[in-house]
């Protein structure tokens, strides 16, 4: 996006440019896979399988965000779907002390995609567009950080420990 640019969420253009959402696809979107095989490793296949589906939609809708398109929509879809399953089927199965460190790190990664979701759509209207590349790069490192590498994280952490503490 050019400084003279302004930004229509409503119009299906780049909300962020390439080179910006490329760090999402190298960096944090392979943390869904690497979960998946450690779901695998641990025989929760339905929820390896929707993290593989997290992988491959995220994998699309981080290679050319648009703000209205139907990726995005069916991106939050499995990663909502992914996170009921966790919560609901996988990680009871881990013990109450892994259900909490899975619950406060699923509440910390909401109210954080909440937050730079909104502020994101606020400062993207504001006229000076001198600050956009520093607002997309704040917006995306901040989501890769709590939506994607935070909770794969707390993931294979309450799957592999909570596995060797249930099996002892």
């Amino acid at each position: 996006m050019s400084s003279t640019t302004t930004l229509n969420t409503d119009d299906l253009e780049d909300v962020i440019p390439l080179k910006i959402s490329q760090y999402a696809v190298k960096y944090s979107i392979p943390f869904f896979l690497v979960n998946a095989g450690v779901l695998m490793y641990y025989r929760h296949y339905i929820q390896a399988i929707l993290q593989i589906m997290l992988y491959v939609s995220s994998y699309v809708f981080w290679n050319r965000i648009f703000r209205q398109q139907w990726i995005r929509k069916l991106d939050m879809s499995i990663a909502i779907t992914n996170i009921l399953y966790a919560t609901y089927v996988t990680n009871p199965y881990l013990g109450v002390r892994y259900e909490r460190i899975w619950i406060w790190s699923i509440c910390t990664s909401i109210c954080v995609f909440c937050v730079n979701e909104n502020a994101f759509f606020v400062w993207a209207r504001l006229p000076d567009r001198t600050l956009n590349h520093w607002i997309c790069y704040s917006s995306v490192f901040t989501h890769m950080l709590f939506l994607h590498i935070l909770p794969s994280c707390t993931s294979i952490y309450c799957l592999i420990d909570g596995s060797i503490v249930n099996h002892e």
